[in-house]
């Protein structure tokens, strides 16, 4: 039994594991890596956004951006790659967020 516990939390997060070995430069080649790639770029975004809001101001917005997304790749759900569609939504959502923040009304200009 316990071998096989081992192997399903390897399984379920290999890109912690292998972290170290993902090359994110083209955002990555497998499911899981484009998951940590698309993780990479969200928790930067966030890291972005600290210096403006506050950690909670960050947390509701991660809560909101995950909702809404969930509602809108409800269709996908039940597929594989549901995980990655939320993770981009949500990488939409803050970058549209920071773009604002950095650029007033109109933006920056750089998310689109």
């Amino acid at each position: 039994m316990l071998p096989r516990t081992i192997l399903l939390l390897f399984l379920a997060y290999p890109s912690e594991v292998h972290a170290h070995q993902i090359d994110c430069s083209e955002g990555g080649r497998y499911t899981y890596e484009i998951a940590f790639c698309k993780q990479r770029i969200l928790i930067g975004l966030e890291n972005q956004l600290s210096a403006t809001l506050s950690k909670k101001e960050i947390d509701d917005l991660n809560q909101v951006s995950k909702r809404v997304c969930s509602v809108a790749f409800e269709s996908v759900k039940q597929g594989s790659i549901y995980p990655i569609a939320i993770q981009s939504c949500m990488q939409r959502i803050t970058s549209v967020v920071l773009d604002v923040i950095e650029g007033g009304m109109k933006g920056t200009g750089k998310c689109f």
